[in-house]
């Protein structure tokens, strides 16, 4: 079953180590494979990857084109803290998010030119919406790169009109992180809100993607 899952990933949306790029290193010559027909149409379109009986990754090919789509990323308790998207159907990921805190913090990055490079950043957090009483991500910091040049042209820090320090002029350092950093602007006093209103699973990837789009906007 593994050799037919690495063919599966060759042939499917160069799924492998180049498309990956910072993801590459997770590829493990010991792992195991399962394969599943998520959506019933005879083909496969899901592939769990395993390492000593646990779950470390995920790909999926959502839209039945042949090619992967989605990656998803798990620590050695099969915590979720990492996931990537195809947004322009070419195989590779564009659109990255870093989950940490028990998803209380999100870092979100984005190729919108889809060279490879990251050109937009934010860090969102699990917080209250004042305007609309709902909780909901909302960003933290967010940098843009607006001509692609490696340089950050717009820097903006929630609450703050002119913030100090301004990174406006710095390097984007366009490569994808490997995990989301402490943020010390975080709070961390509502972190039981989450857990008592987002209390499963299955709650929680419905709010990751109804805000996969949206979140950090507000």
């Amino acid at each position: 079953m593994r050799s037919e899952c690495a063919w599966g990933r060759r042939i499917r949306g160069l799924a492998g180590a180049a498309a990956i790029g910072a993801f590459a290193h997770l590829a493990q010559a010991a792992e195991t494979c399962e394969k599943r027909d998520a959506n019933g149409d005879g083909q496969t379109d899901e592939w769990t990857y395993m390492d000593n009986g646990k779950k470390v990754r995920m790909e999926r090919d959502r839209d039945g084109d042949s090619r992967v789509d989605r990656w998803d990323y798990y620590d050695a308790s099969a915590g979720h803290f990492r996931q990537a998207r195809d947004s322009n159907k070419d195989g590779r990921p564009d659109d990255w998010r870093y989950f940490e805190q028990g998803r209380m913090l999100i870092l979100r990055e984005k190729d919108t030119n889809f060279d490879g490079k990251v050109d937009e950043r934010k860090l969102t957090e699990w917080a209250l919406h004042r305007a609309t009483n709902t909780y909901q991500y909302l960003y933290v910091w967010k940098e843009v790169d607006k001509d692609f040049d490696g340089v950050i042209d717009q820097y903006r820090v929630r609450g703050q009109k002119h913030p100090d320090p301004d990174k406006t002029g710095m390097p984007m350092n366009g490569a994808p992180k490997l995990r989301a950093p402490e943020d010390p602007q975080v709070r961390h006093s509502e972190k039981s809100e989450v857990e008592r209103r987002v209390e499963n699973r299955e709650a929680w990837e419905q709010v990751l993607n109804d805000s996969w789009e949206s979140a950090g906007e507000r």
